[in-house]
Parts: structure tokens; C-alpha cells; sequence
């Protein structure tokens, strides 16, 4: 009896480049589905509570969809500020807004919390250098610092958790 030799110039281990590409595919197939299919979730949930103002994190969601509750500026109208505020460094990153106050950080390593009605600063604390924009959520605000760090802040009095 005989068997047919291999004549493969890759040799007898070679595999199909198809075969080798499904296991690949599978993992990339399951990263994508376990971050969209969460995201689709909390956009669903969050879609329905129209009742805050809030925007508590960058693009105003866990789902990062934008959207927020309310009609939005009349573009017939001029936008006005009411208030503005200073700091010794630039503010890079976009603003938290949650519970009638705005957390933002600076390049000058301070995190802000300024109330929204006033101007006034509730408090800073020092994070050191970040272009970090802070997301609030069950009274901690969360933000990236200098050297790598993410430092949890209470939303309420500024220190550090």
C-alpha cells in the first residue's frame, strides 16, 4: 500500500491561511460584540432619564453617544456667557457637568469643581499635570493625573478617595 507524498513546497505542516484566520476572527468577533453590545445597553437606559441636565462624563454618557436630554441652544439666538474662570494652566480636555457643578482639569495639576450657577469654585485639587476629562458618577469624580494615575476625588469636598 502506498500514500500519496506531500508535495507542498511549505512542507507537511502547512495550513490553510484561511484556518489560521477563524480563530482570529472569533477573538476580534467577541472583543466587538463585549464593547458594543454593553454600550448599546447603557444607551438604552440612560435614553430614558430625560430628567437630568447632567452631562457627567465626556460625550455625556457611559455609551459616549452625545446625546443630551433637551432641545438644545436656539441657533436664532446669540449663546451668552453668564461667568467665566481662570486657571494658571490650559484646559485641554472636555468638562463634566453633574448635580448643578463643572469638573474639569488643567495643565497647571489642579482638578476644578466650579458651580455651574455662579462662576465660584467649590474646591481644587491637585492631580498633578493631566489633559484628562473627569467623569462623575455616584459622588466620586474620576480623572487621570500625572505619572499615569487615575485618582477617585469626592465630588462634594474635593479629596482624594
Amino acid at each position: 500500500m502506498s500514500f500519496p507524498v506531500s508535495r507542498n513546497p511549505r512542507g507537511l505542516g502547512h495550513q490553510n491561511p484561511r484556518a489560521r484566520r477563524l480563530p482570529r476572527l472569533a477573538i476580534l468577533l467577541a472583543l466587538f460584540l463585549s464593547t458594543v453590545l454593553p454600550g448599546l445597553a447603557i444607551a438604552h437606559v440612560t435614553a430614558q432619564d430625560d430628567a437630568s441636565a447632567d452631562a457627567p462624563m465626556f460625550r455625556g454618557n457611559p455609551a459616549r453617544t452625545g446625546e443630551l436630554p433637551g432641545p438644545g441652544p436656539d441657533p436664532g439666538e446669540p449663546i451668552v456667557g453668564h461667568w467665566s474662570f481662570e486657571t494658571d494652566g490650559y484646559i485641554e480636555a472636555s468638562p463634566a457637568v453633574a448635580n448643578g457643578v463643572v469638573y474639569f482639569s488643567s495643565t497647571d495639576g489642579s482638578l476644578y469643581a466650579i458651580d455651574t450657577n455662579t462662576g465660584q469654585s467649590n474646591w481644587v485639587s491637585e492631580i498633578g499635570w493631566s489633559e484628562s476629562s473627569p467623569a462623575v458618577a455616584d459622588a466620586v469624580v474620576y480623572v487621570g493625573g500625572s505619572r499615569n494615575t487615575l485618582f477617585a476625588i469626592d465630588a462634594a469636598t474635593g479629596e482624594h478617595i
